[in-house]
Formats: C-alpha cells, sequence, structure tokens
C-alpha cells in the first residue's frame, strides 16, 4: 500500500464545524435536514425507555415541519452582492475564459454566485487555482493557445478544509 498522509483537524475547524453544519442544515430547510433527532428534542415522557415513548417521539418527529425562512434572505443579498461585471476592452481570448473561469464549464458569474452562498454560510470559502507544471508550460501566449493550456479553478467551502492554514500556506 502506498504511503497516506493524514493531517489533525485544524482548532479552528473543530471548534466552527458544527455551527457550520447547524447553518448549512436550517438554509437547506428541508424537513429532512432540520425535522430529526438532531433538532427536536425528546418531552421527558418521550425519553423513557418503553416502546410507546418511542413511537410518540417518532410521531411527532414525522408530523413537524419547517418553513424555510433563511434561504429567501441569503438568495436576495447575493442576489445583490453577484451582479454582473462588466469587463471592458478584454480580447475574445479572455472573455472565452471568463465564460469558462473553472475549466470545468463554469462561469465566472456562477463561480462568483456560489462563492457568495458559501461566504455567507459559513463566513470562508476558498477557490484553489491550480496549473500545469511550470516545466511545462508553454513559452509565449500562442503557444498556451494553440495547446490549451490553462489554469483550472476549484471552489472549497469551510466544511471541506480541516486545515486552513495549511490551505493559506501550501
Amino acid at each position: 500500500m502506498g504511503d497516506t498522509i493524514s493531517l489533525a483537524n485544524h482548532p479552528d475547524y473543530n471548534y466552527e464545524i458544527d455551527e457550520w453544519i447547524k447553518i448549512s442544515d436550517f438554509v437547506d430547510g428541508s424537513k429532512r435536514a432540520v425535522c430529526n433527532a438532531t433538532y427536536i428534542l425528546k418531552y421527558a415522557t418521550e425519553a423513557l425507555p418503553n416502546l410507546e415513548a418511542s413511537s410518540h417521539y417518532a410521531s411527532r418527529v414525522e408530523r413537524s415541519y419547517n418553513k424555510n425562512l433563511c434561504a429567501p434572505y441569503l438568495e436576495i443579498h447575493q442576489a445583490h452582492l453577484t451582479q454582473p461585471l462588466l469587463i471592458d476592452g478584454i480580447d475574445e481570448t479572455l472573455r472565452a475564459i471568463e465564460d469558462d473561469v473553472t475549466g470545468f464549464g463554469e462561469s465566472q458569474k456562477y463561480l462568483v454566485s456560489e462563492m457568495e452562498w458559501y461566504l455567507m454560510q459559513h463566513g470562508r470559502v476558498a477557490v484553489l487555482v491550480d496549473a500545469p507544471k511550470s516545466e511545462l508550460l508553454a513559452q509565449t501566449k500562442q503557444e498556451a493557445q494553440l495547446s490549451g493550456e490553462r489554469s483550472y479553478q476549484i471552489l472549497y467551502q469551510a466544511t471541506h478544509i480541516k486545515r486552513w492554514d495549511y490551505f493559506r500556506d501550501g
């Protein structure tokens, strides 16, 4: 088997992850995410160790509903923050990159919108920009265009990065 590196969770991650999950659940707002044993606590009579008590609790969870009051406000705020950027004076090569900024078919507008969504929920978001190895890079702009050389961007939400200091410093 190959060697694997396992990093311990950063203390910030350990401190924030429970809150990030709760926020994500309530922004999701679905019955599956919110109406469950994590958020609906048992009454004293439902905590008794018998079948009737647990069936009462299960019935109450099943009847529960949630009106999502978080997502509509976040969506309005997101729409304000992600107004399209008007960039004049760029050539067609850069315009094509604007339409596929990630390298995986996602536009600049989509990437900014997703970044804002995660930033509003968790207060942190990261974009990893990756490029070909330096010894493989073209020497001129024309060579790069002919070979299709470009960088790629991947978006990470805060819940997916366990060591922010490692991500920042490399």
